[in-house]
């Protein structure tokens, strides 16, 4: 794991609180999953699923102890090693987790890399390719605003503004909060991402400092 993973676990929860499934990005009608009482409904999911989609990803959710979301993501692909389908994919995933004692970030981590590809240092093992701001659940509703790429420069709070200017949504919106969604490549499409807006008078208002401190402080952009 990088060190971006080693330097988030102090700031988390013990154990996640939330899981949903989505298919084509689709994250405003994703499955909620309880995760107090995970199992695998064949019949539920193939049904949610409808047929065999092209893109097929799950959101694992963990409360920070100031009590903001931080998230991990994984998007299934035909290069992981151990899961062929997508409903592989999620019964895996969810069976990599009942099989755990220990939830927390790491041991999730290596647990997922072990059972869907193989090997426990799969996930978040490389350095980031990209970082996004969206609305989390709505995020092909407002549209992601991608913010740094692999071999631009140091972000700033100027640089994050600019990017923003054509989305204007993401300074200011009823719906949800804004993550900091920062994505890597392989051996799957997967993510972390941080909880970016604070709740103020009936919206969510974007916390462009947090932003750029994350990404300094965390990521070293």
């Amino acid at each position: 794991m990088t060190d971006i993973i080693v330097s988030v676990v102090p700031l988390l929860a013990d154990a996640p609180y939330k899981i949903q499934v989505a298919v084509d990005r689709q994250w405003e009608s994703a499955l909620k999953l309880n995760f107090s009482q995970l199992e695998f409904d064949e019949q539920q999911i193939k049904g949610f699923l409808r047929g065999n989609p092209e893109i097929v990803a799950i959101e694992l959710f963990y409360k920070t102890l100031d009590g903001f979301d931080f998230y991990i993501g994984i998007q299934h692909g035909n290069k992981l090693k151990k899961v062929a389908t997508p409903i592989e994919f999620i019964y895996q995933y969810i069976l990599s987790l009942k099989r755990l004692q220990d939830l927390s970030l790491p041991s999730v981590i290596r647990s997922l890399g072990e059972s869907l590809n193989g090997d426990p240092r799969a996930f978040f093992s490389e350095q980031p390719a990209s970082a996004a701001l969206g609305v989390v659940d709505y995020w092909m509703t407002f549209g992601p605003s991608e913010i740094w790429k692999q071999g631009e420069a140091e972000v700033t709070e100027q640089h994050v503004r600019q990017k923003l200017s054509a989305h204007p949504d993401l300074l200011s919106n009823d719906k949800n909060y804004v993550g900091l969604e920062v994505v890597f490549n392989t051996p799957t499409l997967h993510w972390l991402s941080f909880q970016v807006s604070d709740a103020y008078e009936g919206k969510y208002v974007l916390n462009i400092p947090k932003i750029y401190t994350l990404m300094n402080n965390y990521f070293h952009l």
